[in-house]
């Protein structure tokens, strides 16, 4: 199998809708801020101003949000019913100082850890927490992927299992599918985060290309 982990590629994926790829697309001006990160499947990019306060930094492959105001915007925020989205991240701070956002659209829409241990996503006015054992490691690569399949069931996977992870507060972790998750940016951490790779799919995953998503996301 693990000749199978090296061909294959999210481009694989039959439902898949955007892919920022590590050390792919990555346009940096002469300062190396990080000003496009293209979309290898669509055209949807995402984009800084160029400007260092604003914008993330280059590293080895990676894009590096190192300021509280460093973002990228969707040329278009994705608007989904049923999906996928899974990152390859790392963080030097995971919540324990602030939450960290991975993804956002203001205040009422977002995906964030909110501890090492935690993480909380909202739209449509409802709020999602999840707790996890083990916990994450700070500056320590991890994959976090968050799924809604056609009954609006709500599940969240760190390093490819849902078996780690425990869904916690009052509502029941499903949102119909007709309130759809529009986010618009990524980044504006806490401290420093690292976002390695990006996939973005309009259905949720079969537990084969769940794996092997997981399995190609761990060798980067």
């Amino acid at each position: 199998s693990s000749m199978l982990g090296i061909s294959w590629s999210p481009i694989k994926l039959p439902s898949l809708l955007h892919w920022y790829r590590f050390d792919n697309g990555i346009t940096v001006d002469a300062s190396n801020d990080v000003t496009k990160w293209e979309d290898q499947k669509g055209s949807n990019h995402l984009t800084a101003t160029g400007v260092a306060a604003n914008s993330p930094l280059y590293s080895s492959g990676a894009v590096m949000f190192n300021a509280a105001a460093d973002i990228m915007t969707f040329t278009t925020a994705p608007d989904l019913a049923e999906f996928s989205i899974y990152m390859r991240s790392e963080s030097d701070d995971l919540g324990t100082s602030a939450d960290e956002t991975l993804m956002e659209n203001g205040s009422s829409i977002f995906i964030r850890i909110t501890a090492t241990s935690q993480s909380r996503v909202k739209w449509d006015g409802e709020r999602n927490d999840f707790t996890f054992s083990p916990a994450l490691t700070k500056n320590t690569k991890f994959n976090y992927g968050l799924e809604r399949d056609n009954d609006g069931d709500i599940e969240l996977y760190i390093d490819g299992s849902t078996d780690i992870v425990t869904k916690t507060g009052s509502n029941n972790h499903n949102i119909a599918t007709s309130a759809t998750f529009e986010l618009a940016t990524l980044g504006q951490p806490a401290l420093t985060s690292k976002f390695y790779e990006i996939v973005i799919c309009n259905n949720s995953l079969s537990s084969t290309d769940r794996e092997l998503l997981n399995t190609y996301l761990n060798a980067i």
